[in-house]
């Protein structure tokens, strides 16, 4: 796992450019940092490497080709490339300097081409591939997005690079706010790809490869080589009609191979625990594979209703794990807060980034590889949205009119601690984690028309950006949304395929590489191996939603190898109190950040803004999710700027 960077300008430039942009993605490769410039200075690629395969220095890069044409600057892992050495050693005679995937792809884009490596290539990754016979440099990305791609051009520069931190050293750098990307950014709380934060620049959507023309100074190419949205269309004519238990057997077997595929590694690995389905599934599997114990690792928290530590624990000892646990306090939290906006240099205000943070700071303090549980969710109904959300949206729409807006504005203006200690008991929901904040946002969808619209109702954090911003703007959503989708979808499906397309690359595996990568750390994510995900897609519907229980397969996997008793529970999100902390510890750097000269200084209506922030702190409604995403955009402007 590394960080990437670099630029074509039309000057040439100085070495010192690209060594300090190298060098500014030290964390993300601290084992080796190192450029390659051409002759005239005009085209130049950065490198920090953090050693996992092939720990030799033929493992170093920029690579250049044993033909001498290529040169590239890669981000990731290929847990195939042995195989896809065998099928190269049949087509010529290699004589291989070293075992690391680098030189796999890179002999085999130099051999069979780009596109045909890519259709082999099972992995994560982002790459800058320089052609120097054709005058072209080629970018492209994993499929699913879990690894970042930054490109764009600013005067004379066409940049590129895994973080838009390294593109500030150079001279070119000037840019300024995207203002539909901050729209966006107040609606999810992330900016969605493929747009970026700044005029001009952009991130690479998943499964995408985008071909720069250096004599005409322009992208000549931008196409998919993999498509979440063709792959699901596909896989309703086709779809497989298990029964229950082949569905099982068959998802137990497909989850193994992959989590094998992902324990390649030439240093000590791990996994994140969590307690839930997804992590102690991989768990369970990984441990299944070994012969030894393995490393696990949680964090627990004190506050009540944040805690998953007992859970995971008891998982690990029932797998025999060797277990790793650190409780934190919330000074221990909130410490991290001021580093956020160098290490998401990109506005991000998804709150459990702070906890991901540090579990990943544990992890590397004995491991560092470590697998993770991300994608379960989106592939197999897990979350709320799809389940409780859904069932009650639905429920509410056959109400009269009236009654659905009165109940609406009911939910609205009781504050989410009365909903937790009394409609939750009500309605024998209490155990619910953070029940009153989840009623509070479905109360916005109960006076909606249609599924689409619930859809963009669940998933927007602020529901009217432009009422925030100064400067009058439309306020945009996703066009994503706006596809024709075929009728034999349940709408449960599009919803998890929308999610998967933006909210997983966007937020969740953000999220996880920002966190990781940090702190010198690789995550892999085995449900998200792309053959794995195109079998999913090929199963009906009832059977990831079945007898009105979401993830039905995954857990019936799980049960395979922990106790039912372990594991029948409610869904916990991996979140902190943060509604009570702006209230408390963090009170006064929130009155800062909000205060209306700031405010100013930014891009935001303050009367707009300080109006929720009066009406969070006397407890009328609670606008943590709001407040948090623009703290976070002002932190990071103010940093920046």
């Amino acid at each position: 796992m590394c960080g990437i960077t670099g630029f074509v300008s039309l000057n040439s430039s100085d070495e010192m450019i690209i060594s300090k942009m190298t060098n500014s993605l030290n964390s993300r490769g601290p084992d080796h940092q190192s450029f390659w410039t051409d002759n005239s200075g005009s085209i130049s690629l950065g490198h920090t490497r953090l050693s996992i395969l092939e720990l030799s220095r033929y493992g170093n890069q920029p690579m250049i080709s044993l033909n001498k044409r290529f040169v590239i600057s890669f981000n990731g892992e290929i847990y195939n490339h042995f195989d896809i050495r065998k099928n190269l050693n049949q087509k010529a005679n290699f004589k291989w300097k070293g075992n690391s995937d680098t030189e796999t792809i890179l002999e085999s884009f130099s051999l069979i081409g780009i596109e045909e490596t890519l259709k082999m290539m099972n992995g994560m990754f982002a790459f800058v591939l320089l052609d120097r016979q054709e005058k072209k440099i080629f970018l492209a990305r994993d499929r699913l997005g879990e690894k970042p791609l930054y490109y764009g051009r600013l005067k004379k520069t066409f940049f590129f690079g895994s973080e838009l931190k390294s593109f500030v050293h150079h001279p070119d750098w000037s840019p300024s706010i995207n203002s539909e990307a901050l729209n966006l950014y107040l609606r999810y709380s992330y900016v969605p790809t493929p747009f970026c934060i700044y005029d001009g620049i952009y991130k690479l959507e998943p499964g995408t490869i985008i071909t720069f023309d250096i004599d005409k100074f322009e992208i000549s190419d931008h196409k998919s080589y993999w498509d979440l949205f063709s792959t699901l269309d596909k896989s309703i004519s086709c779809r497989h009609n298990f029964s229950h238990d082949e569905v099982i057997n068959e998802l137990d077997l497909r989850i193994k191979n992959s989590v094998k595929m992902r324990m390649l590694s030439d240093v000590p690995i791990g996994v994140s625990l969590s307690g839930g389905i997804d992590s102690s599934l991989i768990a369970a599997e990984m441990q299944s594979l070994s012969k030894s114990p393995i490393n696990t690792f949680t964090i627990g928290f004190e506050t009540p209703g944040y805690n998953e530590a007992n859970s995971a624990k008891a998982i690990s000892s029932y797998l025999g794990t060797c277990h790793n646990e650190l409780y934190i306090k919330e000074k221990d939290a909130i410490s991290v807060i001021p580093n956020l906006p160098i290490i998401w240099d990109e506005p991000f205000a998804d709150s459990s980034q702070i906890p991901t943070f540090i579990l990943s700071k544990l992890i590397k303090s004995h491991v560092s590889v470590s697998l993770a549980g991300d994608g379960g969710d989106e592939l197999f109904c897990g979350y709320n949205r799809y389940n409780l959300g859904y069932k009650i949206f639905k429920t509410f729409q056959k109400y009269p009119k009236k009654l659905k807006y009165l109940f609406s504005n009911l939910l609205k203006i009781l504050p989410s601690n009365y909903l937790d200690r009394y409609l939750g008991k009500l309605f024998s929901l209490g155990n619910i984690p953070a029940f009153g904040d989840r009623i509070q946002k479905l109360s916005n969808t109960l006076t909606i028309k249609d599924d689409i619209d619930y859809y963009k109702k669940i998933v927007s954090v602020i529901q009217s950006p432009s009422l925030f911003l100064r400067n009058e703007i439309k306020d945009l959503n996703l066009d994503l949304l706006e596809k024709n989708w075929r009728q034999e979808y349940d709408f449960r499906e599009i919803m998890m395929a929308l999610d998967m397309k933006t909210y997983l690359p966007d937020d969740i595996l953000v999220k996880t590489d920002r966190a990781s990568m940090s702190n010198g750390l690789e995550t892999r994510v085995p449900y998200l191996d792309h053959t794995l995900i195109e079998w999913t897609m090929s199963l009906p519907f009832n059977q990831k939603f079945y007898n009105g229980k979401g993830k039905w397969a995954l857990y019936e996997v799980l049960c395979k190898y922990v106790p039912e008793e372990l594991i029948n529970r409610p869904k916990m999100g991996f979140g902190i109190p943060i509604d009570q902390w702006l209230c408390t510890d963090l009170r006064d750097w929130t009155e800062e950040m909000l205060s209306e000269r700031e405010l100013k200084n930014s891009f935001f209506e303050p009367n707009q803004v300080r109006k929720i922030w009066e009406e969070h702190k006397s407890q009328k409604y609670c606008w943590h999710h709001q407040l948090w995403t623009i703290l976070n955009f002002q932190a990071w402007y103010k940093h920046w700027h």
